[in-house]
């Protein structure tokens, strides 16, 4: 995309709104003014996105020129489990190739990311996990990798590859399920950004909606894939005060609950992971909650104030199907091994 007349958002222009754009490659747009891939003048949350090789002032000054090639905050940016690198300003002084930041704008980090060149915006939050770095990108550039929509890769050795926070995002862009273990360690870790290596399609996790099987990361399954029972057509769940006589026997639901109370998820929480109860004869090794998009720790959705559904994540110890993950093998300092010779 470019945006001319000195405008402002070549891929993602947002006009004073609270949004959240997550599991979503912007690369490869420009724009006259500011913010080559994206300009926001409102609250933004991005999560698992990649913002790559988009240009800011595309005609190098015009009337009014323009920072932030990869991104321009005039409002406030969330930054979450991220890749903003390779963009470019365009303006004489090239000052903010990768994000601008206006006085008084709060550019947030949480979790990990990756911002390669943050010297036109003063990040504050989670700093530790913000690395400056090169995220190797796979020379290939925008590909299929496997299912559309077209993604941007990463080569072996990235440091994006299992890098991320815990986080409920269960798929990457492609819809292949999160996490993977994209460095072949044994231990299952989100990658930054929108794409996930050693991903497969998230079909071959074997969920089936409908068939009456609670399968992660369902919320539910009723057995039929009609609404209105409380278990919606994609086995989410529904809202509230529904007679249990009316649902179909096989959704999950503790014993001794005779309707469904205002929280569902509650009701359905004691039959799956992520609920804090060790469900053993579900085959559950562990339960030690789930997150929000945004990493917060829940039981229930309504925990996570409209912020996605309450899933359970891997790389803590307990992985999404609630069963022990293996620890990593701690490695003796290189300074313990040498040996002084008399």
């Amino acid at each position: 995309n470019l945006v001319l007349n000195d405008g402002q958002g070549g891929g993602i222009a947002n006009k004073g709104q609270s949004s959240a754009v997550y599991n979503t490659t912007v690369v490869g747009n420009r724009a006259e003014g500011a913010g080559g891939g994206i300009w926001t003048d409102g609250p933004m949350t991005l999560s698992h996105v990649t913002v790559a090789n988009n240009s800011a002032d595309a005609n190098e000054g015009g009337l009014v020129g323009g920072d932030g090639g990869g991104i321009s905050n005039e409002g406030s940016v969330a930054l979450h489990n991220s890749i903003v690198a390779g963009n470019v300003d365009e303006s004489a002084g090239h000052e903010a190739p990768d994000c601008f930041s206006g006085s008084g704008h709060v550019f947030a980090a949480s979790g990990a990311n990756i911002v390669q060149d943050p010297s036109g915006c003063a990040i504050t939050g989670a700093t530790a996990g913000v690395l400056n770095v090169d995220p190797l990108f796979d020379p290939a550039g925008l590909s299929d990798n496997g299912e559309a929509p077209k993604t941007l890769g990463l080569q072996a050795g990235s440091p994006a590859i299992d890098a991320a926070a815990p986080s409920s995002t269960p798929v990457d862009q492609r819809s292949f399920g999160r996490p993977a273990d994209g460095d072949g360690n044994g231990i299952s870790v989100s990658d930054l950004g929108a794409f996930e290596v050693a991903a497969v399609p998230f079909a071959t996790h074997e969920m089936v909606c409908g068939n009456g099987l609670l399968e992660w990361p369902e919320q539910c399954d009723d057995d039929n894939t009609g609404g209105g029972d409380g278990c919606n057509p994609t086995c989410l769940l529904e809202v509230s005060g529904i007679p249990v006589s009316g649902l179909k026997p096989k959704l999950k639901l503790p014993e001794n609950v005779s309707s469904v109370p205002p929280d569902l998820s509650r009701a359905v929480g004691a039959g799956r992971c992520g609920d804090k109860i060790i469900q053993a004869a579900r085959g559950e090794e562990c339960d030690d909650g789930g997150r929000c998009l945004f990493n917060e720790p829940c039981t229930r959705n309504s925990d996570c104030g409209g912020r996605g559904a309450c899933l359970p994540v891997s790389g803590d110890g307990c992985s999404v199907a609630c069963r022990v993950e293996p620890k990593p093998v701690a490695l003796e300092p290189w300074y313990k091994k040498i040996i002084f010779w008399k």
